[in-house]
């Protein structure tokens, strides 16, 4: 898996994100319903608003009632389902930080996305984050989800952006599609 062909941050994100209605500053989180509460924790740590992308629809006011349990006011809690690509470049491009909450093991297509756009990624410990990510973000127990977050919008926010981005670069479609193709050939 890879990011989208030619996923950037569009020149119009700013107008983007207002149209979305998200705030200056901001995390983005993904995960299962259960997992996000760390990382509405984490968010209300940091002190910043926390937009979820990728939820099931009809989850909103669930999803706004477990981040208020967690500590981060409902009104900065920023519930979205299934957006498009343009709108999700903008929105990821724009986090201060990437937090993938959920520790399953499906491939983690938003953090491969945020990795391509340079952002700070913090990833529940996972085989898959450990082998997906690998040093192109900070991988860490749910509970140490703050400190993680601390790290990566702090002192190590810069480093984390060049990891994110240099990691970023071992996905692509094309070297996917020739690593198929070899295959095919070997067999």
């Amino acid at each position: 898996g890879a990011a989208p062909e030619r996923f950037r941050t569009p020149d119009d994100a700013a107008d983007r994100r207002a149209a979305l209605s998200l705030p200056e500053a901001y995390v983005v989180l993904v995960g299962t319903a259960t997992s996000l509460e760390h990382g509405f924790r984490a968010a209300a740590a940091a002190g910043l608003d926390a937009v979820v992308l990728d939820a099931a629809e009809g989850t909103e006011p669930h999803l706004a009632d477990l981040a208020s349990a967690a500590g981060l006011p409902e009104r900065q809690a920023h519930i979205r389902g299934r957006i498009e690509v343009a709108d999700r470049a903008a929105v990821l491009g724009g986090a201060r930080a990437f937090i993938a909450t959920s520790a399953l093991t499906s491939w983690p297509w938003r953090a491969v996305e945020a990795m391509h756009l340079g952002t700070p990624v913090v990833a529940v410990e996972s085989g898959v984050h450990r082998d997906v990510i690998a040093e192109g973000g900070v991988i860490a127990a749910e509970t140490d989800l703050p400190e993680a977050l601390e790290d990566a919008l702090g002192d190590g926010a810069r480093r984390l952006r060049v990891l994110a981005t240099d990691r970023s670069r071992a996905f692509s479609w094309a070297s996917s599609a020739e690593r198929i193709w070899s295959l095919h050939a070997d067999l």
